[in-house]
């Protein structure tokens, strides 16, 4: 009698508009990273130059297929001097080139797409925007299109960190993918102590220094967790390409300021 209770009981659910809802979840989150991209590249420079924008997706590349990851990265570079990089909706990768020319070697900045990258598989990302905004906005949002609430809401996401244990799990996500990746994790180790000792604006931005746990906490247990031994790796590129790399990047902002 139990057993027909239940089955009665659950007959009664549209199971089909309840199954719907990862699918309106889906179709939102593509929608507001569209609406997010398109807000940024409307106040900030985006930068397109093959030149500039293939190495790092080079270092995206690596990590995906090192990790057979399924997610399919999109990534914008604007020519801001903040030090930050964070992901938005639908898998929307955005560094800031204050990032890019902060980080002392390409696998600081390896580190860095590593720990953005873990956001968008764990699906962090939604999770943190329907926790603090709530998936009704969301929704109402995608399909208003409300310039207003798209830039409160993308504050959300650029300015205020994600919870300890999600920030934990990126960094831990990370270390594996660096790995696998033939990539030695201690100099992202390296750039979250080094910036956490340094006091300007820009740096006290930085997404990844806002978080909790602190940075040098963090700093410490990426070198507790790491296994690879740095003496056995390759480096991304040569001293040489990342110094020229940055410069490019360099030559790209003082020639904008100049203009």
């Amino acid at each position: 009698m139990s057993f027909f209770a239940l089955w009665f009981i659950l007959s009664r659910f549209d199971w089909m508009d309840i199954f719907k809802v990862n699918q309106t979840t889906s179709k939102t989150e593509e929608a507001i990273g569209e609406l997010y991209v398109n807000a940024l590249q409307q106040s900030e420079t985006v930068i397109e130059i093959d030149s500039l924008i293939q190495p790092i997706t080079d270092i995206i590349d690596l990590i995906i297929e090192s990790n057979s990851i399924d997610v399919d990265v999109k990534l914008h570079v604007f020519d801001k001097d903040m030090v930050n990089a964070f992901a938005i909706p639908d898998d929307n990768m955005i560094l800031f080139t204050g990032l890019i020319k902060e980080c002392e070697s390409p696998e600081e900045l390896a580190g860095v797409i590593g720990h953005e990258i873990a956001h968008m598989e764990k699906n962090h990302v939604m999770k943190k925007l329907v926790k603090e905004i709530g998936l009704s906005v969301l929704i109402s949002m995608a399909s208003g299109g409300n310039s207003t609430i798209i830039n409160e809401t993308l504050k959300t996401l650029t300015s205020s960190a994600y919870d300890r244990s999600l920030e934990s799990e990126a960094d831990l996500t990370s270390v594996t993918y660096l790995e696998n990746a033939d990539i030695d994790p201690s100099p992202f180790a390296d750039f979250l102590f080094r910036l956490s000792m340094e006091e300007s604006e820009g740096m006290q931005s930085l997404q990844l220094m806002s978080s909790h746990p602190a940075s040098e906490e963090r700093a410490k247990t990426i070198l507790e967790t790491k296994t690879i031994d740095k003496n056995t790796v390759r480096p991304l590129m040569t001293e040489e390409k990342w110094k020229a790399l940055k410069l490019s990047y360099k030559a790209f902002s003082d020639a904008r300021y100049t203009d």
